[in-house]
């Protein structure tokens, strides 16, 4: 393979990779926790406590449901984290920055 194909080759991967790669960031879009942290649950909204972040945790915002009422409303988001799983639920009355999701 000549050096000039090499180089095509790993630019062609490298573009692919680059385009994999952002297709996950933007997945999810980043908000806050409220100062006091948000009420992480594993299994569904309102079901699987398993932790609350400390205030100004960074969250992104999946998808958004109704379900039980909690904190002060029944509106809770699907987020990605760096606790847990990756992946909880969490009240709407506890995300700062909130941006514009699809319903799950």
């Amino acid at each position: 393979m000549s050096h000039l194909k090499r180089i095509r080759v790993f630019v062609a991967v490298f573009v692919a990779a680059a385009g994999i790669a952002t297709v996950g960031a933007h997945a999810a879009s980043a908000s806050q926790c409220v100062s006091s942290g948000c009420d992480l649950f594993q299994y569904g909204p309102g079901n699987g406590y398993f932790f609350t972040t400390p205030g100004g945790a960074t969250v992104g915002m999946i998808c958004w449901t109704d379900s039980v009422w909690y904190a002060g409303t029944n509106r809770w988001f699907y987020v990605s984290t760096i606790y847990g799983t990756g992946r909880a639920w969490v009240s709407a009355n506890q995300v700062n920055n909130q941006i514009t999701v699809g319903h799950c």
